[in-house]
């Protein structure tokens, strides 16, 4: 009996440690669902559909997760780096910036993410020409500031 129950425990954790394992993985299939880019559509507060607008402060919400692991945010004017990875339910979020991770669940074609109490939905889009409207003014600054750069080093480097 005794070699019975040792051998049963055993076969417990080997089979524990490997569905752990398994769990912890931070590859990223390449057919990830996940992958693309993805804007905030709509908000509800307590199952009631809210102004988006109105809780994201007029601003909008794009992000864009990249196979190998990384991540770009644009909220408003602001652009934060960071990285993901795939979870039970969706994945996380992790700015570069931030302490901690911001979660999303995977909802049919749609994601979601509940911050203090307001659920907020993510549709995916084909392209950032399809939110370039919203964030038009980020993406500007970022090809001038480009631009500014490559001129100094065309200048430097004649």
């Amino acid at each position: 009996m005794k070699k019975t129950l040792a051998i049963l425990c055993a076969l417990v954790i080997a089979v524990s440690f490997l569905a752990l394992t398994g769990c912890g993985s931070k590859e990223i299939p390449a057919d990830s669902p996940y992958i693309g880019i993805w804007k905030a559509t709509k908000a509800t507060l307590k199952e009631e559909e809210t102004d988006i607008a109105e809780v994201l402060d007029g601003k909008t919400w794009v992000f864009e997760l990249n196979a190998d692991g990384t991540a770009k945010v644009i909220s408003g004017d602001e652009v934060s780096g960071g990285a993901w990875s795939i979870t039970g339910k969706g994945f996380k979020v992790k700015l570069d910036d931030a302490k901690s991770s911001i979660k999303f669940t995977a909802e049919g074609d749609a994601l979601y993410t509940k911050l203090i109490g307001v659920k907020i939905y993510f549709e995916k889009v084909t392209t950032l020409d399809d939110v370039a409207e919203d964030v038009g003014a980020v993406v500007d600054d970022a090809a001038s500031i480009v631009g500014d750069a490559l001129s100094g080093i065309a200048s430097e480097n004649p």
